[in-house]
């Protein structure tokens, strides 16, 4: 183990491009959170102490979510699980095994639902608690997912693949698709939903 956790984190652009850094501030708190392989890294940005935290995770962190009003971060990968964290304690909430790959994940508008977008095209949805209920599809690609994310008004969820399609379905009935942009030459690997979508 090394005694300078920056010395994991190689190529800081990549990691924000794929998503696995976020700052978040609030009036309580000041956080820089970094997922790097299966481990969650917590600095405080007010003192640059580190916060420790558990490490739920045994494989790569593929993607992380905050959701402002609730406080709490999702963290989710290749180890077909994913765990949400109250912050800025880091105190594990809930946690849940899905038997898929997670590439990207989102909260629901009320921050009450985990959006899991699986390497295999399908986007599930399910219950942020202890022992949640089966996971539920609400949408499919018919290629592998690479990006999903939750528009700022909670009603429009854009999920990428990739065969360069982006696809705008409504929220909470993602079966009714708004739009399909086309015209990338190459696979979309991020999104970004700009309001006032």
């Amino acid at each position: 183990a090394t005694s300078n956790w920056g010395e994991n984190v190689i190529g800081a652009s990549t990691l924000l491009a794929k998503r696995l850094v976020r700052s978040i501030s609030s009036a309580e708190f000041n956080l820089l959170i970094v997922a790097c392989g299966p481990r969650v890294l917590v600095v405080n940005g007010t003192d640059s102490s580190r916060i420790s935290c558990e490490q739920p995770h045994t494989d790569v962190i593929r993607d992380i979510a905050y959701h402002a009003e609730s406080k709490r971060l999702l963290s989710g990968g290749d180890d077909k699980k994913w765990v949400c964290w109250e912050l800025p304690s880091m105190r594990i909430v809930a946690q849940a095994s899905t038997g898929k790959k997670i590439v990207s994940l989102c909260f629901s508008p009320d921050g009450s639902k985990v959006l899991l977008a699986e390497k295999a095209g399908e986007v599930f949805e399910q219950e942020i608690k202890d022992s949640p209920p089966p996971a539920e599809a609400i949408l499919g690609h018919i290629s592998s997912l690479t990006a999903m994310e939750m528009s700022a008004s909670g009603r429009r969820l854009l999920t990428a693949d990739r065969d360069e399609k982006i696809r705008v379905s409504n929220y909470p009935h993602a079966f009714s698709m708004e739009a399909v942009c086309l015209g990338h030459t190459e696979m979309v690997t991020c999104l970004r939903a700009l309001p006032p979508l």
